[in-house]
């Protein structure tokens, strides 16, 4: 059996795909198997992705269309929203000859070595998902009425762990219920794990360590342990594991700073999105496959 893998929907994100191909590589995981579920094109142009991602020994590239899906839900392809995001789970709970999976997309950044919750994930049943802090919402109220819009959700969707062997049959219904119901998967994810009754079979991830929401509220840090860099938290120094794009592309920084006020949380936003954006310049540009893109955080930002 193969130990582990990654599925990672893409919808055009190749620098994070690299990234995270080369952040793999640098922390010593070439091991995981990656499954990379990208928008097909031309023969031509699908062709030079695949061998753009060669170097790394694992990849296997996988066209996003709609045999992902069982055949009696194929028509609601081009009508449901997230049809991409939905079908990685249909597409996940089917790799049985792996002891553990994780879904991720494209825009999720890896700064830590993390088999050790993949092995969680293969030695127990319990599904690992980061929180969401920022939704507000009671998990002990078991209420599905406010479980309506991505942001409301107790739990995020990605990165997740869990074994197929497991959870497969359980992830293949958000699909199904969610492209039928026009629910997004995070969002479909979440009510069927308080439907089902499953809270107990959860293992919280910090959101700190996995996503960053509110990166402005804690003073990251590099840390170097031997020839590897790392990111950590100032206060205590646990390391990060994963930052997602919303706190870390040039665009989504600009947009979400300038809502939080002058003063100390302003200056450790900054500094920290300074940070982020320098650990994905450096596994974009330093490391086994370079990208010639011109990754420079502006000096105003």
């Amino acid at each position: 059996m193969n130990q582990y893998a990654i599925v990672v929907t893409d919808t055009g994100f190749g620098p994070g795909i690299n990234a995270m191909l080369n952040a793999l590589l640098y922390y010593d995981m070439g091991e995981i198997h990656f499954h990379h579920l990208f928008w097909p094109g031309t023969d031509a142009a699908d062709a030079v992705r695949e061998k753009q991602y060669e170097f790394y020994p694992n990849y296997r590239a996988v066209p996003l269309t709609p045999d992902l899906l069982p055949p009696e839900y194929t028509s609601l392809w081009a009508d449901a929203p997230n049809c991409c995001y939905h079908s990685r789970w249909a597409y996940a709970a089917r790799l049985t000859d792996y002891s553990a999976v994780s879904i991720m997309d494209a825009d999720i950044l890896l700064c830590n070595d993390i088999r050790s919750w993949f092995e969680v994930a293969a030695q127990t049943d319990f599904l690992l998902l980061p929180d969401n802090d920022y939704s507000g919402y009671s998990k002990e109220s078991y209420d599905l009425r406010g479980i309506q819009g991505d942001a409301s959700v107790p739990w995020h969707n990605m990165p997740a762990f869990w074994s197929p062997a497991v959870w497969g049959d359980f992830m293949a219904e958000i699909p199904l219920i969610g492209l039928a119901e026009k629910r997004s998967d995070i969002c479909m994810l979440n009510r069927l794990l308080i439907q089902r009754g499953l809270l107990d079979r959860i293992l919280t991830l910090s959101n700190s360590q996995w996503l960053s929401t509110h990166y402005y509220n804690l003073k990251l840090i590099r840390r170097d342990v031997g020839n590897k860099r790392y990111l950590a938290l100032h206060e205590n120094g646990d390391r990060l594991n994963a930052v997602h794009r919303r706190w870390w592309m040039e665009s989504i920084c600009r947009q979400f700073i300038t809502d939080i006020t002058e003063g100390p949380d302003r200056d450790r936003g900054r500094e920290n999105i300074h940070l982020f954006w320098d650990f994905y310049r450096f596994f974009n540009t330093e490391c086994e496959h370079k990208l010639d893109y011109p990754f420079v955080w502006p000096e105003d930002a």
